[in-house]
C-alpha cells in the first residue's frame, strides 16, 4: 500500500514537470531569433506504478522528466547541406561568369566592334589616297587601338582568376578555422553527455557551422556510438560509454572528428599551367600527408570551392593532350596525336608540368616537330628528371582537364583569334614594299621576351631539318597573345612603313619577273581590308563572326549559371522552410504552450494545497 503522503509526491513531480516545460518554454522564446537554433522540448514519461497488491492494481506515481530534447531531422539537414553546396557553386559560377559577361558584352557595343570598323574603315580611306602620311598615321593608330582592346580584354580575364584565387586561399582559411571549432565542439558535448545531460545548445553550434562549411564543399556527417574499450554489458555485447562520435567528411576525406582536425595547406604554384595564367595559382594539399591533394576536379565535388575551382582553371578540356610511348628514364618525351595542331591553338608555358599517366614531371623547354609538308608533327619534351615507369601509348597532358569553360578557356579563344588574325594580316603585309622601298615587316606582334624588342614571327619552315625549335628567346606566332598583341614599333613610329602595294617579282635568281607597282597602287592595301570579310579565316566565319561565337558561349554559360543558381535557391529555400517547420521557434505555438504549462502549473500547486488541508485536518484536527 502506498504511503500516506503518496498524493504529495505525485504533486510535487507535476509541479516540477511543468516548471521545466516552463522554463524550456522561455529559453524557446528567448532564442526565437538565434541563428541555428533548434526549438527544445522536455520529454515527458509516467512514473513507474507502484504496486498495491489490491484488486484495483497498480496506482500511478506521477510523472518522470526523461530529457530535454532538441527538435532537429537529420534527413532534412542532409538535403539541407547536399543542396547548400549544389547552390555555392552555381551561386560562384552567376557571380563570375557574370563579371565575363560584362567584359565581353563590349564586343558587340563600344569594344572590339567599334575598333575593328575603325581600322578596317581607315585602310578603305586609305586607299583613296595610299600616299597620304595622315591616313597612314590614322591606320597605325586605330590598329593600335585594337591591340590594345585585347590587352585589356585579356588582363581583365587575369583579373577574375586571381580574385577566384584569392577567394579559395580565403575558402580553406575558414575550413581550417571552422575544423578547429567543429573539434573543440566535439570535445565539450562528449564533456557534457558522457554524465547522462543532453548538450543541446552546443549541438545546435555545431550544425550552424556544418551549414556554413556545406555552402563550401560538399559535406558528409555520421554519428556513431563509443564504447568501452574491452568492456561488455549484460547481454554479452559491447559497452556503450554513452557519448558518440561526430565525424565530418569534406569530398569524402576526413576533416574533423573528436580527436583531431585535418587542415588544408594552400601551397603556390611555382609553374604556369597555361601560358596566359597568373603566377601564384593556389594548389590545396591535406596537412597530414605531404602531398595528399585535395581533389578540387573530382567529379563528386560540389560546393562554392568546385566554382571557384572551374571559373580559375577551367579549359574545357581543351588543355594539351596526345600520346606518347616512354622509356624508363628517358629525359625527352615526344608526344603525338595531339590537340594543338597548330601553333595558332598552342597555350602551353615554356616551362612547366607534364603528366604521364599518373606521374608528372617538369620540363624546361619543348620543341614543335614538323612533317614533311610544313603541319605540325608532335611535340617533344625536355625533362628535369628522367621518367620512373615506362609507359606504351599512354596519354600525355599539360594541365587538368577541367570541363567548364573558365578563364583558360577564354583565353584560348582570344589567342586563337589574335594569332589568326595577325597572321594573315602580316603574311600579307609581307608580301608588300613601303614607301621607303623596304621589305613589308610583320604589322602586328609583340615584345620577344628576352631582348624586349619585337619578334619577327613570320615563320618559315625548313622541311630540310623538319622541325623548329621553340625556346625561351624564339619568335613564333605562340608568342603573341591576346595580353600582348600590339603594332610593330617601327610602323607605329612612321606611318610610312605601312605597305599598300606589292613589291617586284624575283625569280629564284633574283631576275625581275614583274615589276614594281606604283606608288598609288593599292592592290595589296585591297587584299587587307577584304580580311574583315573572310570568311575562311575561322571555322566560326569572319573575325566579327569568331568572337560573337565566343560571346554567345558566355552568354549561354551565365544564363546556365543563373538559372540554375535561381532554381537551386528555390529548391534550398523550400528545403529549409521544411526543416525549420520542425526546428524553428513559432512564437504562438510556444504562447499557447505557456498557457497550457501554466494550467498545469497552477493545478499541481493546487493539488498541494489540497493535500497541506488533508494533513493538516488528519494530523492537527483529527485526536482522541
Amino acid at each position: 500500500m502506498s504511503s500516506t503522503f503518496f498524493g504529495l509526491n505525485i504533486s510535487k513531480t507535476g509541479l516540477s514537470g511543468f516548471q521545466a516545460s516552463i522554463n524550456t518554454t522561455a529559453h524557446n522564446v528567448s532564442n526565437a531569433a538565434t541563428e541555428g537554433y533548434s526549438r527544445q522540448v522536455v520529454t515527458k514519461s509516467a512514473e513507474q506504478a507502484i504496486r498495491t497488491y489490491n484488486s484495483y492494481g497498480s496506482m500511478g506515481a506521477g510523472v518522470n522528466l526523461v530529457s530535454i530534447d532538441r527538435q532537429r531531422n537529420e534527413y532534412y539537414d542532409t538535403k539541407y547541406w547536399n543542396n547548400q553546396a549544389y547552390f555555392g557553386q552555381y551561386s560562384s559560377k552567376a557571380d563570375y561568369m557574370g563579371q565575363i559577361e560584362n567584359y565581353f558584352n563590349e564586343v558587340d557595343t563600344d569594344g572590339f566592334t567599334t575598333e575593328f570598323n575603325n581600322l578596317f574603315n581607315s585602310l578603305v580611306d586609305l586607299t583613296s589616297e595610299p600616299g597620304s602620311s595622315n591616313k597612314r598615321v590614322t591606320v597605325a593608330s586605330y590598329a593600335g587601338s585594337l591591340s590594345e582592346y585585347f590587352n585589356a580584354l585579356s588582363s581583365n580575364l587575369t583579373h577574375v582568376q586571381e580574385d577566384a584565387n584569392d577567394r579559395i586561399k580565403s575558402i580553406a582559411d575558414r575550413i581550417n578555422s571552422i575544423a578547429d571549432q567543429l573539434l573543440s565542439i566535439n570535445k565539450q558535448v562528449q564533456t557534457i553527455e558522457i554524465t547522462g545531460e543532453n548538450a543541446n545548445d552546443l549541438r545546435d553550434q555545431r550544425d550552424l557551422l556544418i551549414d556554413e562549411l556545406s555552402g563550401y564543399v560538399n559535406v558528409q556527417v555520421v554519428e556513431t556510438d563509443v564504447y568501452v574499450r574491452g568492456a561488455k554489458d549484460s547481454h554479452g555485447d559491447p559497452l556503450k560509454a554513452g557519448i558518440t562520435d561526430v565525424a565530418v567528411y569534406i569530398n569524402d576525406q576526413l576533416l574533423v572528428d573528436s580527436l583531431n582536425s585535418n587542415h588544408l595547406v594552400c601551397t603556390p604554384r611555382t609553374y604556369l599551367n597555361n601560358i596566359n595564367d597568373c603566377e601564384g595559382l593556389y594548389d590545396l594539399t591535406w596537412n597530414f600527408a605531404e602531398g595528399d591533394k585535395f581533389d578540387l576536379a573530382s567529379s563528386g565535388m560540389d560546393g562554392e570551392l568546385k566554382g571557384l575551382f572551374d571559373i580559375r582553371d577551367g579549359n574545357n578540356k581543351e588543355n594539351f593532350n596526345g600520346i606518347a610511348t616512354v622509356a624508363k628514364g628517358a629525359t625527352e618525351i615526344t608526344v603525338y596525336n595531339t590537340n594543338a595542331t597548330s601553333v595558332n591553338r598552342l597555350n602551353i608555358p615554356d616551362e612547366g608540368v607534364i603528366s604521364v599517366a599518373s606521374n608528372k614531371y617538369e620540363y624546361d623547354s619543348f620543341t614543335i616537330n614538323y612533317n614533311d609538308e610544313g603541319q605540325v608533327d608532335s611535340y617533344s619534351f625536355k625533362l628535369k628528371s628522367p621518367v620512373l615507369v615506362a609507359e606504351t601509348d599512354t596519354k600525355i597532358q599539360v594541365a587538368e582537364d577541367v570541363d567548364f569553360k573558365g578563364i583558360p578557356y577564354y583565353q584560348y579563344q582570344l589567342n586563337e583569334f589574335v594569332r589568326t588574325f595577325a597572321q594573315r594580316f602580316n603574311e600579307l603585309h609581307n608580301k608588300g614594299v613601303d614607301e621607303h622601298g623596304d621589305a613589308g615587316l610583320d604589322f602586328f606582334t609583340a615584345a620577344n621576351n628576352v631582348t624586349g624588342k619585337d619578334m619577327v614571327v613570320t615563320e618559315e619552315v625548313d622541311e630540310s631539318i623538319q622541325n623548329t625549335i621553340i625556346a625561351s628567346d624564339a619568335d613564333s606566332y605562340y608568342r603573341i597573345t591576346a595580353a600582348n598583341i600590339a603594332v610593330n614599333k617601327e610602323i607605329a613610329r612612321d606611318g610610312n612603313r605601312i605597305c599598300t602595294r606589292f613589291g617586284p617579282t624575283l625569280d629564284d635568281d633574283g631576275n625581275i619577273l614583274e615589276p614594281e607597282e606604283g606608288i598609288e597602287s593599292c592592290e595589296l592595301l585591297k587584299m587587307i581590308v577584304d580580311l574583315k570579310g573572310d570568311n575562311d579565316m575561322f571555322s566560326q566565319g569572319n573575325p566579327a563572326e569568331y568572337l560573337q561565337a565566343v560571346v554567345a558561349d558566355i552568354s549561354v554559360d551565365c544564363s546556365k549559371a543563373k538559372n540554375f543558381e535561381s532554381s537551386l535557391g528555390d529548391v534550398l529555400m523550400t528545403i529549409n522552410n521544411q526543416r525549420e517547420s520542425i526546428k524553428g521557434v513559432d512564437s504562438n505555438e510556444e504562447l499557447a504552450n505557456l498557457v497550457i504549462y501554466q494550467k498545469g502549473y497552477n493545478l499541481c500547486s493546487k493539488m498541494i494545497s489540497v493535500f497541506n488541508e488533508i494533513y493538516n485536518k488528519l494530523i492537527n484536527e483529527t485526536g482522541l
